[in-house]
């Protein structure tokens, strides 16, 4: 019984290892996780995309932009999309899309 036991506690205190490894390198390499760096050849600025991808124009939706300026200076463009058809308000939820972060320009 005591054999059953030790080998039950050594895969557990392996297990709890491997588990606690696995968070670390999750915690050190968030930042990769989260944001992927600029990709050679891919456009960085709007005005450089396909004219399909520059503005919601082309796809029929209509837009209007918006400047944002926050607390430490730096200041970022916006499209506020508004659902309103024919003048009546539509009871569907507001969705708030962050893209991530873009190449510096």
């Amino acid at each position: 019984m005591a054999r059953w036991r030790s080998g039950w506690l050594k895969l557990a205190v392996a297990g709890v290892g491997v588990a606690a490894a696995l968070a670390g390198g999750l915690y050190y390499r968030q930042d990769m996780l989260l944001y992927h760096p600029v990709v050679p050849g891919m456009p960085t600025r709007t005005a450089d995309n396909p004219h399909q991808f520059r503005t919601p124009t082309p796809w029929g939706m209509h837009y209007r932009e918006k400047y944002v300026t926050t607390a430490d200076g730096e200041r970022l463009h916006t499209w506020v999309m508004t659902r309103d058809l024919h003048g009546s308000r539509s009871a569907k939820p507001t969705v708030v899309f962050f893209h991530g972060n873009a190449a510096s320009t």
